[in-house]
């Protein structure tokens, strides 16, 4: 029989999210202000770092400042209580590891004794300042948004996968280093996988809950002991003898959870290969990552169908210009996953109002950190074809834009093209047209586009026509738009080039 504990059971959770643990932290703050007992303080902490790591997660998606509010006053709270939480598990494993008669025990019992009760007085202070009322009505704002997004949900697995990938390269540096900084970091990341799986992704939490429990566990053990060799020295009493005999007490424990936790992460069946085969790869990890980018943007206020029926429309564009034999213009392998995304956030500064808005998306944008699988440069594209969706064409001054070389700028005025042309089909397509389907033919020097469902009055003819300009002037040819199966309806030219939905045409260079 190994010598390593069995995996806990766990049972399937009912889906305990920010409104749960809001109110969690209501009840145990009652409880800690009535009776402020190492039990009572240690409840009202894990409430509060559940609070901050649900934040933390939602934040990523939805920018309501409501979860910033949350957070500070989680995290004020929380740093007031965290001196008497240390001194009581520092008391206790005092009791543990050495002898009563030890002369650095009790120098160190004695220290802590006269702390506690500044300490406690702190606490109760904190405890009185804690507004209650605040937090019941940030609870009332943030459950409301947070159910936008559905536990066990796309959006939830790419999270996931990104707090295995943080956590898996904090493994490592923890294991070949074993310093006491690295293993506290790899704590913190392995508690940031348990708490999203628990709280987002209850079929996992019944897989994975009782290992993630056991190693944060181990875990903080071997951290409780490194706080506690840390403070030796302050006793004055540290000499060679004394520290070889706390060497040798604080080492035997930490090295045994230390070896538990490597035992059953890198045996016969690692658990790190296991947890990453239960999450999305390959094709699925993309679709995932949509649904973030998406779940994102609807945050920022933007309309769910109109977004995917833009997004359908410009990646039928972009196949059919494919095969029209303009490859050469999308020539980045990355090209069709940039349209796709920007596609879904290009109207996220709608929210701060119309005028501009796609300047704002743009800032929007860039001020977010790539996801999973995304590099810097890549969201930068994203923020780029974003902004030109409408306005005026992309300028060799432009922010943004003057830092790409010519390859790049080719390419986002080639996406923002058809972004610029999907937008507005969206806009004229039929309501009740649910997949408006796009063909693209090639004939000499006329590109006919044919979009069922098309209902082109004079106000969708002039947007459509405005916002063709910057494709006609890199594809150098017209662009025609029909109703499929119906006679080809020519698109005047723009009547102002200088209206916002168009601009000037310009070469991608410019």
């Amino acid at each position: 029989m190994s010598a390593i504990a069995p995996a806990l059971k766990v049972r399937a959770p009912q889906r305990r999210g920010i409104g749960f643990w809001m109110s969690r932290v209501l009840a145990e703050a009652a409880h800690a202000t009535r009776e402020l007992s190492p039990d009572a303080v240690h409840d009202l902490r894990v409430a509060l770092r559940r609070c901050r790591t649900l934040a933390d997660t939602m934040g990523e998606l939805d920018a309501h400042p409501a979860w910033q509010e949350m957070d500070a006053a989680a995290r004020r709270l929380f740093r007031r209580l965290g001196p008497l939480r240390d001194a009581d598990v520092m008391a206790g494993w005092l009791e543990k590891v050495a002898p009563a008669e030890d002369l650095v025990r009790q120098a160190l019992e004695a220290q802590l004794l006269a702390e506690r009760d500044a300490h406690r007085r702190r606490a109760q202070r904190a405890l009185r300042r804690f507004d209650r009322a605040e937090w019941r009505g940030l609870r009332q704002v943030l459950v409301r948004r947070a159910g936008r997004v559905p536990a066990g949900g796309a959006v939830f697995q790419h999270l996931a996968l990104e707090r295995w990938t943080e956590a898996r390269a904090l493994h490592s540096a923890a294991l070949r280093t074993r310093s006491a900084v690295a293993l506290h970091r790899l704590r913190v990341g392995l508690k940031r996988l348990r708490y999203i799986v628990e709280n987002c992704l209850p079929k996992l939490h019944v897989a994975w809950g009782g290992d993630l429990k056991q190693f944060q566990d181990w875990l903080g053990e071997i951290h409780d002991l490194d706080v506690l060799r840390a403070a030796l020295p302050g006793t004055g009493l540290l000499d060679g003898a004394a520290k070889k005999r706390w060497h040798s007490w604080l080492e035997s424990p930490r090295g045994e959870r230390l070896s538990k936790y490597r035992e059953r992460m890198g045996g016969r069946k690692p658990l790190w290969p296991q947890w990453r085969a239960a999450l999305p790869a390959g094709r699925a990890e993309q679709k995932v990552c949509k649904a973030r980018w998406e779940a994102w943007a609807l945050f920022q206020g933007s309309a769910r169908r109109h977004l995917r029926r833009v997004a359908r429309i410009s990646s039928g564009l972009l196949r059919g210009l494919k095969r029209a034999r303009f490859a050469e213009h999308f020539a980045d392998p990355a090209a069709e996953r940039i349209l796709a995304v920007a596609s879904l956030v290009h109207a996220a500064g709608r929210a701060s109002g119309k005028r501009g808005h796609h300047k704002t998306a743009y800032r929007l944008i860039r001020g977010l950190r790539p996801p999973l699988g995304w590099t810097p440069e890549e969201t930068r594209q994203v923020a780029l074809v974003a902004r030109y969706h409408r306005g005026k064409p992309p300028a060799a001054h432009h922010e943004g834009f003057a830092e790409l070389d010519e390859t790049q700028r080719a390419q986002v005025c080639a996406l923002a093209g058809v972004l610029r042309i999907a937008e507005a089909l969206a806009t004229a397509v039929a309501l009740e047209t649910r997949t408006p389907r796009v063909r693209v033919s090639r004939m000499h020097d006329v590109l006919l586009v044919r979009v069922s469902g098309l209902h082109l009055d004079e106000q969708n003819a002039a947007r459509l026509a405005r916002r063709k300009m910057l494709l006609e002037t890199l594809l150098e040819l017209s662009i025609v738009v029909t109703r499929e199966e119906g006679k080809p309806q020519l698109i005047p030219a723009a009547v102002n080039p200088a209206d916002p939905g168009g601009g000037t045409p310009a070469t991608p260079s410019a």
